[in-house]
């Protein structure tokens, strides 16, 4: 079995005084070294995020995706440069609270064309685990914006479904439609059944 040892270090001059720990000091740290150790991990997906020719005035968003080992609750915000442009939006996931998915949203107003970079930074807390456990953790993804004054309308879908359809019974559809262009569109679908 290993063995593990713990030391205090007081960086004191003085040789005369004693230090001592009462059991209301004492307490708390030996119970931390009672407990197992704990590792927390998360994914973030993409590793980086790149905006090319985002229309000044228009509308650009991208899906950043986040997974963790344990169940995590999550906040996103920006830095400046590119703060004022930046909206989040959460995307419904499954019910286990392990992944999240945030459309980014940029849509810049009365900036100059160009390059600008900021950080997303991405604040995650676990919700704990049998021992009631927190951890908390930050970090940041690296995001690049280029502006222009370009117009680009383009869309592309992501996702259909079509649950069980029944004779004389309405139809139920989900579509997941994937802005990539730099303005804002309206999506509108035909059904053909035949």
């Amino acid at each position: 079995k290993k063995r593990e040892s713990v030391f205090f270090f007081f960086n004191d001059t003085a040789t005369t005084e004693i230090y001592t720990l009462s059991l209301h000091d004492a307490l708390p740290i030996f119970l931390l070294l009672l407990l197992p150790a704990i590792a927390y991990a998360i994914v973030i997906e993409p590793k980086e995020l790149v905006f090319e020719k985002v229309l000044n005035g228009g509308y650009a968003e991208k899906i950043i995706k986040i997974s963790g080992s344990e169940s995590v609750h999550v906040t996103l915000s920006a830095t400046s440069p590119i703060k004022p442009w930046i909206k989040f939006e959460p995307i419904p996931t499954s019910a286990n609270n392990k992944t999240s998915e945030y459309k980014m949203i940029v849509s810049p107003s009365n900036a100059t064309i160009g390059m600008y970079q900021g950080y997303i930074i991405i604040d995650s807390i676990s919700l704990g685990n049998e021992i009631t456990t927190v951890v908390s953790t930050s970090t940041t993804l690296e995001t690049t914006i280029s502006i222009t004054d370009e117009q680009i309308t383009e869309a592309g879908v992501e996702y259909v479904k079509i649950d069980d359809v029944e004779i004389n019974k309405p139809i139920k559809a989900s579509v997941t439609v994937q802005n990539k262009g730099n303005t804002a569109v309206s999506s509108f679908f035909n059904l053909d059944l035949r």
